[in-house]
């Protein structure tokens, strides 16, 4: 099993120190459905990418990010919460 085979994945634990999150660690996860990060601060690569268009849940508290990754598929998306984030434009295309 590879990481193409993902669906859901939950990150949650205390940590004092932000977590680093890079874009190598989500490029292969094309069929993730669910994802959950948090409730500590995260800090993504600007690079960072979620390639599936199947993602149905995302939770990422603390997003550090300004916009929303470039090929972000929001089609398919149920519900999204991004408590305590830096986003000012969901999509690129919104500036």
């Amino acid at each position: 099993m590879g990481s193409q085979n993902i669906e859901g994945m939950i990150l949650n634990w205390t940590r004092v120190v932000p977590i680093q999150l890079h874009a190598e660690a989500f490029k292969k996860m094309n069929q993730l459905r669910f994802l959950e990060v948090g409730p500590f601060m995260v800090q993504l690569s600007h690079d960072f990418e979620l390639p599936s268009r199947e993602l149905r849940y995302l939770d990422m508290g603390n997003y550090n990010l300004a916009s929303m990754p470039s090929n972000f598929h929001e089609d398919n998306l149920v519900e999204l919460w991004l408590q305590g984030s830096c986003l000012r434009h969901f999509l690129e295309g919104n500036m």
